[in-house]
């Protein structure tokens, strides 16, 4: 339902989450630490998380 109003109506959609098999869903994740993105944008299929 969210990537169908996504794609269809061009709504953006965040997700905030710690599960990895998520990220593998979407087309953009940015990292944060410390209260700050770490990260602008990450190549979701090689990210590496600690």
């Amino acid at each position: 339902m969210l990537r169908k109003s996504n794609r269809e109506f061009g709504q953006a959609v965040t997700i905030v989450t710690h599960d990895e098999k998520i990220t593998k869903q979407v087309d953009r994740v940015l990292a944060i630490k410390d209260d700050k993105i770490i990260e602008g944008m990450l190549d979701v299929a090689s990210a590496q998380y600690s």
